[in-house]
Parts: C-alpha cells; sequence; structure tokens
C-alpha cells in the first residue's frame, strides 16, 4: 500500500503493517 505512507504514517508506520 503506497498510499499508506503519506499520511497514516500512525497506522501504517512501514506501509505494511
Amino acid at each position: 500500500m503506497a498510499a499508506a505512507i503519506e499520511i497514516p504514517t500512525i497506522v501504517f508506520p512501514n506501509s505494511s503493517a
């Protein structure tokens, strides 16, 4: 999920959590 690296770093701190 490349989009999970923009803002939701708390939810996806590694874009793969």
